[in-house]
């Protein structure tokens, strides 16, 4: 993409971070609060991306994938980390981006849902691309 006028070229500009306060942990149990509540600062940036140029955020749509994922969570996607079985990732099959749990079983692979759906056994005529693997979700709370 060239820069003229209103487009930007994006590859040339610099990434830039926000640093964002944490403070700390939050109690989740029983509650009382035993430490300071400030620890740090935090930068969203260098907790869900380790590559830059190999990370990607998709929307989900969808609800196969939940209770994990849900309907409209932003999935980081990964691609310069190796694929190991029982990982959440982003497939492209026939053309179609698809997130699902591969699973390797000594001679197949298996594509399985979150939820009650049989798992794809996958074939040689599928026309299938692993674009990477899912390293964090992201989700707007209502």
């Amino acid at each position: 993409m060239e820069s003229n006028g209103s487009k930007k070229n994006i590859t040339q500009e610099k990434a830039q971070t926000t640093q964002i306060f944490f403070g700390g942990d939050a109690q989740c149990g029983l509650f009382g609060i035993t430490e300071d509540y400030s620890e740090d600062y935090l930068s969203l940036d260098e907790l869900v991306i380790k590559d830059p140029e190999a990370t990607f955020f998709l929307k989900a749509k969808g609800d196969s994938m939940a209770p994990l994922i849900q309907e409209n969570d932003v999935l980081v996607v990964d691609r310069s980390e190796t694929i190991k079985s029982n990982q959440v990732v982003i497939l492209c099959i026939h053309g179609e981006m698809i997130c699902k749990r591969l699973v390797k079983r000594a001679p197949h692979i298996f594509l399985y849902s979150e939820g009650k759906q049989k798992p794809i056994l996958v074939t040689e005529e599928m026309e299938m691309i692993v674009f990477g693997k899912v390293s964090a979700i992201l989700r707007i709370m209502p």
